[in-house]
């Protein structure tokens, strides 16, 4: 994957949670330093990615959050515009955020459900592309990413992996990688 829109993250070792279990080292990858602030643009900032060079013009998105904000990084860094659409109960420093990386922020809905409904709306020009925020193969390899550097940056093979899940796209971009190697 060329021209990768994320940025290599280092592993730290955390001492108060490798004390919390004994004979392990626990290591700590650094997404929050990911322009975006969190491990979503590399999924979703490859989507992106993709959709642009297929001949998108114009991305759109629902979210309440990180996705929205890692959609707006990609599409800055991309120069090409992009919608949000997030539900009533998105916080505003979120709002602020997004205005501030250039995106079309529309207000929509009471849940992410409604707002998705106005996105996929949004998304009908042909020059469009809709970006899941993170259900597709293409957000999944952009999150794969992270297991090809953890085989550069950890001193062994890591016995455990442990990986939030929310929506399920970074388990499936980890399992992915994993299948890789």
């Amino acid at each position: 994957m060329s021209n990768r829109l994320h940025t290599v993250t280092p592993v730290v070792l955390s001492s108060t949670m490798s004390s919390r279990v004994p004979g392990c080292s626990v290591y700590l990858k650094m997404e929050n330093q990911q322009l975006s602030g969190s491990f979503k643009l590399r999924g979703i900032g490859y989507h992106a990615q993709q959709a642009v060079e297929r001949g998108a013009s114009h991305l759109v998105m629902a979210s309440g959050g990180n996705a929205g904000l890692a959609l707006s990084c990609a599409a800055k860094i991309l120069a090409v515009p992009c919608t949000v659409v997030v539900p009533v109960t998105t916080a505003e420093p979120i709002l602020h955020s997004l205005k501030l990386d250039g995106a079309r922020v529309i207000v929509h809905g009471d849940d992410y459900n409604s707002a998705t409904k106005r996105a996929l709306e949004e998304a009908k020009n042909p020059k469009s592309a809709y970006i899941h925020a993170y259900d597709h193969p293409e957000i999944w390899e952009g999150h794969s990413t992270i297991i090809e550097e953890l085989e550069e940056q950890l001193p062994c093979k890591p016995e455990v992996l442990v990986v939030a899940v929310g929506g399920a796209g970074l388990l499936c971009g980890i399992l992915s990688g994993l299948q890789k190697i």
